[in-house]
């Protein structure tokens, strides 16, 4: 499977630089939230937005899950030969800015296989198992019975299926339940669980 890296030199493969900002594409949105909550941790810097200014004022809640975004990657298949690999902070220039997708790309997150399917997992799990992981290596996943190799997803939020925007991360409750995310079969599960 083909790698491409998404960054500033290359938006132009998921923004379409054409289409005039568009009112938010739920479908879309809901969609690309999902692999937003499946992102692989990569940093602890926080993100500033090239087009509002705003720094680290990235965090949303949908489908179950709280997450701060702009220091993840997303792995989102484009087909079964190309994998796009980009910054989780995306999702606020689609969500907030109302930036269109390329029709390959809306696709690609439409249509495309989801982070909760098995399919999905064969095809990315890879990219998640050079990341060292934060917790302790003598538990085992519930789920697939392998030693863990994984670290904190998100903070675990309301069930809604509409995605909202916080501004702030004082929004995660003082104590949050944190969802976990197995690097090995790429389930996500309460880290309470164990």
């Amino acid at each position: 499977m083909r790698k491409t890296i998404i960054n500033k030199h290359n938006w132009s493969l998921i923004f379409d630089i054409n289409e005039a900002n568009i009112q938010n594409d739920i479908a879309f949105l809901n969609a690309l939230w999902q692999y937003v909550l499946k992102s692989r941790n990569i940093s602890r810097m926080v993100p500033t937005c090239k087009i509002c200014h705003q720094h680290g004022e990235f965090t949303f809640e949908g489908f179950g899950g709280i997450k701060k975004i702009g220091d993840g990657v997303m792995f989102i298949p484009i087909g079964n030969k190309e994998m796009y690999i980009t910054s989780d902070i995306v999702f606020h220039y689609f969500y907030i800015h109302g930036l269109a997708p390329t029709q390959k790309f809306r696709e690609a997150v439409l249509f495309g296989a989801k982070p909760q399917s098995e399919e999905y997992a064969k095809m990315v799990k890879r990219y998640y198992k050079n990341r060292i992981p934060i917790v302790d290596k003598s538990l085992k996943c519930p789920y697939c019975g392998k030693k863990f190799k994984g670290d904190i997803g998100f903070a675990k939020g309301n069930e809604g299926d509409v995605v909202i925007h916080h501004n702030t991360l004082n929004y995660l409750r003082s104590e949050p339940e944190w969802m976990m995310i197995c690097y090995n079969c790429l389930h996500c599960f309460e880290m309470q669980e164990y």
